[in-house]
This record gives C-alpha cells, sequence and structure tokens, in this order.
C-alpha cells in the first residue's frame, strides 16, 4: 500500500481548524514520516478488520473517523486537520476499539497524533 499526500489540493486536508497547542507539521515533515504512517495505515487495517470479522459493524456509520495530525500549508497563518490513518468499517465502533495501539505507535515514531471521531452520516 502506498500513500500520497498531494499538498496542493485542498481535498487531503479538512478545514477544521487544528487545536493551537498541538504541534502542526510541514508538508516536508509529512513527507519525510510517509512509511511510517503506511506501516501504521497496514497495522490498523489489519486489527480493524479482524475486530470487525469478530464483533461485526457495530455502531454510527461516519466519516471522516481516524488518526490525524496538524499541518500547516505554505502560506497559511493556520494549521489544519489531515487524517493519515483510517480504519477499516464503516461505523465508528471497530476504528474506536483499534486505535489505542496505532496511535502509540505514531506517537513513539515522533508524529503527535490524536483521534477523530468523524461525523455522522
Amino acid at each position: 500500500m502506498t500513500i500520497q499526500f498531494h499538498e496542493e489540493k485542498d481535498g487531503f486536508y479538512d478545514f477544521q481548524r487544528a487545536s493551537s497547542n498541538t504541534k502542526a507539521y510541514t508538508w516536508a515533515d509529512v513527507h519525510a514520516k510517509t512509511a511510517i504512517i503506511e506501516e501504521a495505515q497496514r497495522r490498523w487495517t489489519a486489527a480493524s478488520a479482524a475486530h470487525m470479522e469478530k464483533n461485526g459493524d457495530r455502531g454510527t456509520c461516519v466519516l471522516g473517523n481516524g488518526l490525524a495530525i496538524a499541518v500547516k500549508p505554505k502560506g497559511k497563518r493556520v494549521a489544519y486537520t489531515l487524517l493519515i490513518c483510517l480504519p477499516v468499517g464503516q461505523s465508528e465502533f471497530p476504528g474506536y476499539a483499534t486505535k489505542d495501539k496505532i496511535e502509540k505507535f505514531l506517537k513513539d515514531n515522533g508524529l503527535d497524533c490524536w483521534y477523530e471521531c468523524g461525523r455522522m452520516d
């Protein structure tokens, strides 16, 4: 699996402003951590799929749930939220139940991330 971030295209980050007390990354920082993000995505896909197989895809259908970082695009004064890892399933339950190990993996590898619960669909 290869993840590509295109900083020129606005659609790859949410227009929600990131908290001002969160570390904001540049696009160069994000590109430098692509291998770590890909490994986190691979692990979360496996974990959330296994959880969903065992427990079902229960819960409210959500859009935009996943682990996020703050990115400050060139020329912008504020940082925005960028989802970097997404769980398997349409509901929030498989992702929420398996997020802690993935969040720890990313933090241990230098990415200050947090869980975004998404929006109900």
